[in-house]
């Protein structure tokens, strides 16, 4: 940066030590000081932040088996029957939900702009619901690949900002909802088949995002991405 160049304070923020008291080596204001503190703190924060972090990795280092395959055999061996009763009723309120949203963000330019997108490329012809069939647009009920309703239908719900969030770290129902049911239509899948993977998607995609993206990214830079 060119010496001569002064950052600029914010607009309204007052000078904690005035250029004249600054002259004859006045000492910082009680506020400057209580931030300065504050900013050590946080400091604090980050550095332990980090440590966890580092815990974490090694651990995932150290393992007998990657992450990877961890979750992999979670996912594979959920069974409905392992699912606790109020887990099931949550399942089922992430579907309506879901739903519900997107429903409310159809007729919006973007997830119209979704739609047209997705019917130009991946419609399929009027068929009955069935295995490899494909999976339905919401609401207009066009017929379209898995891959086409899953996006479609996943702008209606995120276009609004009412989709459900998990500690305002990721946002799971974008994802997982509309996937979710694109497969179970296309596959002939069965409600509880559809309520255990469902479970299995937001079991994973929640604890990585509490032990990955806080730790690494939030708690120690401040900034996040969504997803």
């Amino acid at each position: 940066m060119d010496p001569r160049v002064v950052p600029r304070r914010p607009r309204g923020s007052a000078d904690p030590v005035p250029p004249a008291e600054r002259a004859a080596g006045a000492t910082p204001s009680p506020q400057l000081g209580a931030r300065l503190s504050a900013r050590k703190g946080s400091t604090s924060e980050r550095c332990s932040a980090r440590a966890r972090c580092c815990t974490v990795l090694t651990a995932m280092s150290t393992a007998s088996r990657p992450l990877a395959v961890q979750l992999g055999e979670f996912v594979a061996g959920l069974r409905f029957e392992n699912l606790p009763p109020a887990v099931v009723d949550k399942a089922k309120a992430v579907v309506n939900h879901a739903v519900t949203v997107g429903m409310a963000g159809f007729g919006t330019e973007r997830a119209g702009a979704a739609r047209q997108a997705v019917l130009s490329q991946e419609r399929l012809g009027t068929r009955p619901v069935g295995a490899g069939q494909g999976a339905t647009l919401w609401v207009e009920g066009t017929r379209v690949t898995r891959v086409g309703a899953g996006f479609a239908n996943g702008v209606a719900v995120a276009v609004n900002n009412q989709c459900d969030s998990y500690h305002m770290l990721t946002h799971p129902g974008v994802l997982i909802v509309p996937a979710g049911l694109a497969t179970a239509e296309g596959e002939g899948r069965t409600g509880r088949e559809l309520l255990t993977a469902l479970v299995a998607g937001y079991e994973v995609q929640c604890r990585c995002a509490r032990d990955f993206i806080c730790v690494v990214t939030f708690c120690t830079r401040r900034w996040r991405w969504s997803g």
